[in-house]
């Protein structure tokens, strides 16, 4: 998958995000935004931005429980921790992303279907009519050759 931006990549950091054993790739942006997205085909799945171009991103146990935590830091000295687990909020802001992410290319998809098919509906029409406008000529030319007595 490709991202194009107009801003750089400063720093990449592989972080589990979701819990399921898999790291998935956290970005740190040139303008201060902060992405997470899937390993699996690159959608974002959690987003922040921080008030300055980022400095570092770091995995670490900040808080001596046992648990790794996501630290971000920008040029301006801003530090911002993300602590990821089903009962905290940013998981489920995660979480509701990626199933709005979803959503979204679903209806995309049927989007696209629906166009096709208004397409070719279209083209029927235009043959239709086609084929009526040919036969009424028939008809009107036919009848013109008629004798009324």
């Amino acid at each position: 998958w490709r991202i194009k931006s107009r801003n750089i990549a400063v720093v990449l950091q592989a972080f589990d995000v979701d819990g399921d054993g898999v790291d998935e790739l956290v970005t740190g942006w040139s303008n201060g935004k902060v992405d997470i997205r899937s390993d699996r085909q690159g959608e974002v799945i959690f987003k922040e931005s921080l008030s300055s171009s980022v400095a570092g991103i770091v995995k670490a146990d900040y808080r001596v429980a046992g648990e790794n935590l996501l630290i971000c830091c920008s040029n301006e000295g801003e530090v911002r921790g993300f602590k990821f687990s089903e009962q905290d909020p940013n998981a489920l802001t995660a979480s509701l992303y990626r199933d709005r992410q979803e959503a979204i290319r679903d209806l995309a998809q049927k989007k696209q279907a629906l166009l096709i098919e208004l397409e070719h509906l279209d083209d029927a029409i235009k043959h239709s009519k086609d084929t009526i406008n040919k036969s009424t000529r028939r008809i009107v030319s036919d009848s013109s050759e008629a004798e009324i007595p």
